[in-house]
C-alpha cells in the first residue's frame, strides 16, 4: 500500500483507508488473493482527546503485523486492512486486540480498555465495493456489541430488581451456579409448586426447570399446565424433558453453558411485558434464532466429514509410501481449506446464539 511507508510519521486517515479499500478490492478482482477488513471501536467514556486517540492508535497498531495497516476513521473508530488474510484469521487478530487492550495496565494515563470490533472478509468468490464494504462493517461492528451486550447488562443491573423473579430447579442452580451472575437483575427462588401456584401480578417471571425436576413434581405439573399458571412464566428446559409434557418457551441442551444461560435468562425477562406477559414476537424470534443454529451446524457436518475423509486416505497413502510431497501438499491445502471454511461456519453460530 502506498501509504503503508509513511505510517512511522504519521497517523492514516479516513481518505486514506478509503483509497486503499478501493486498491486492495482492485488487487482481489484481478489476482484473486484475500484480505480482511475491520471497524474498531474502544468503548472510553471519558472523552478522547487527540493524544490519547493517537496512543490508541499506537496499540492497535502493535498488536497487528507490519504488513497491516491502521486508520483513524472517525472520532472513536479507527479501520484496518489486513491483506492476504481469511475471515478465520481476522477473528483470531480481533480476539487478539481484544484480549491485549483489555489487560494492558494502562495505556497513557487510562486503564485496560474495552473494544467492539467489525470485519468482513473478501475473496474473488465475494468481492464487494466501496460502499457495501462500509456497510457490512457497521453492520459487523454493532453485532459485535450485542455479542458482549451480556457482560454490559450485569454490570449495569440495578441492585435487587424485585420485580423479576427467577424460579430455578436445584440440580440446575448446583451445576452451574447462577446467583453471582443474576443476584441484581433478579430475585432467585428454589423451583417449588407452592411458589409456582403464589404468583403476583405486575411482576415478570422465569423459570429453569430440569428433567429430573419435572419427573418427581409430575402430577403438580400437568395440574399447573391445566390451570395456566405456566402461561405467565417463561419457561426453559435444560435437557430432553421427555418423561412429563410441559410445552416449554426453550429448550436448551443439557451440557448447557453457564454465561449462554445467563444471557438467556436476561434475555427471558426482556420479552416479557410490563404486566409480565409473553412477547410471542419476542418468542418466534427465539424459535427462528435455533432455526438458523441448527441450519448451520449442519452446514458444519460437509467440511468435517471431507477433513476426516482427507485425513484418513492422506494417513493410508502414507503407510503405503506411494505419496510425493507435492501429492501431500495438496492434500493440506484442501484440508486447510475446509478447516478455514469450518471457523467461519463456527464465528456465525457463535454470534447467532448472542443476538
Amino acid at each position: 500500500m502506498n501509504h503503508q511507508n509513511s505510517q512511522a510519521l504519521c497517523y492514516l486517515n479516513k481518505q486514506a483507508f478509503l483509497s486503499d479499500v478501493a486498491k486492495e478490492l482492485n488487487r482481489i478482482r484481478r489476482y484473486g488473493h484475500r484480505a480482511s477488513f475491520m471497524f474498531i471501536k474502544p468503548l472510553i467514556t471519558d472523552g478522547l482527546t487527540d493524544d490519547y486517540e493517537k496512543l490508541l492508535y499506537s496499540a492497535i497498531k502493535k498488536e497487528l503485523r507490519d504488513c497491516d495497516s491502521v486508520y483513524i476513521f472517525e472520532k472513536g473508530v479507527y479501520s484496518a486492512i489486513l491483506p492476504d488474510t481469511h475471515e478465520g484469521g481476522a477473528e483470531y487478530a480481533a480476539l487478539r486486540l481484544k484480549r491485549s487492550l483489555s489487560r494492558q495496565k494502562s495505556i497513557g494515563d487510562q486503564g485496560p480498555v474495552a473494544v467492539q470490533i467489525g470485519l468482513l472478509s473478501a475473496g474473488p468468490e465475494s468481492v464487494v465495493n466501496v460502499d457495501s464494504l462500509l456497510k457490512a462493517l457497521k453492520r459487523d461492528l454493532e453485532r459485535d456489541g450485542k455479542c458482549q451486550a451480556f457482560f454490559e447488562e450485569k454490570k449495569t443491573a440495578r441492585a435487587g430488581d424485585k420485580n423479576q423473579i427467577l424460579f430455578i430447579s436445584h440440580d440446575v442452580k448446583s451445576s452451574i451456579g447462577l446467583e453471582q451472575a443474576l443476584e441484581k437483575a433478579c430475585k432467585i427462588l428454589p423451583l417449588e409448586l407452592g411458589y409456582l401456584e403464589a404468583l403476583e401480578n405486575d411482576k415478570k417471571y422465569a423459570a429453569v426447570l430440569d428433567e429430573n425436576w419435572l419427573a418427581v413434581n409430575r402430577a403438580g405439573v400437568e395440574k399447573l399446565q391445566k390451570s395456566g399458571v405456566f402461561k405467565n412464566i417463561f419457561t426453559i428446559l435444560v435437557g430432553c424433558g421427555n418423561k412429563v409434557s410441559l410445552q416449554c418457551d426453550l429448550v436448551l441442551p443439557r451440557e448447557c453453558d453457564s454465561k449462554f444461560l445467563c444471557y438467556t435468562i436476561l434475555k427471558a425477562f426482556n420479552s416479557l411485558r410490563e404486566d409480565g406477559t409473553k412477547d410471542n414476537k419476542c418468542l418466534k424470534r427465539y424459535a427462528e434464532t435455533l432455526s438458523a443454529i441448527s441450519a448451520a451446524t449442519h452446514q458444519m457436518n460437509q467440511p468435517l466429514q471431507i477433513i476426516l475423509g482427507k485425513m484418513e486416505l492422506l494417513l493410508l497413502d502414507l503407510e503405503t509410501g506411494s505419496l510425493e510431497p507435492e501429492d501431500i501438499k495438496k492434500v493440506f491445502q484442501e484440508i486447510r481449506r475446509h478447516v478455514l471454511f469450518s471457523a467461519d461456519i463456527n464465528q456465525k453460530i457463535n454470534r447467532l446464539t448472542k443476538i
